[in-house]
């Protein structure tokens, strides 16, 4: 198993699942690399005999994609049903189901 994950034949992912395995994620530590480029972390994927020490580095400015430039302005009330969100679709119910049938792409 190990040298199909080292070869890059296999994600861990696959690892797991082939196992018929649902790992638990345990982060271990975090930060920022000296010069602010990248971020990183380390975390374990574990279950029944299969652990896996996992380091990840990943460019900074691709979370910047993700991330609003300025914050989005809070819900007065939650029960205005004329609420909308940033994308100008219907603002999320506290209470709400994300499994629930939607009316955009792809809903019911």
């Amino acid at each position: 198993c190990i040298s199909a994950i080292a070869d890059g034949g296999v994600a861990i992912g696959q690892l797991f699942r082939h196992l018929n395995i649902l790992p638990t994620f345990e982060l271990t530590a975090a930060g920022r690399d000296a010069g602010g480029e990248q971020i990183w972390r380390d975390y374990l994927l574990s279950g029944e005999g299969v652990v896996c020490e996992i380091h990840e580095r990943i460019r900074s400015d691709v979370l910047g994609a993700l991330v609003s430039p300025s914050p989005s302005a809070p819900c007065d009330s939650a029960d205005d049903a004329g609420d909308t969100n940033d994308a100008g679709g219907p603002a999320a119910d506290a209470a709400g189901d994300v499994l629930a049938p939607s009316d955009g792409p792809g809903g019911g």
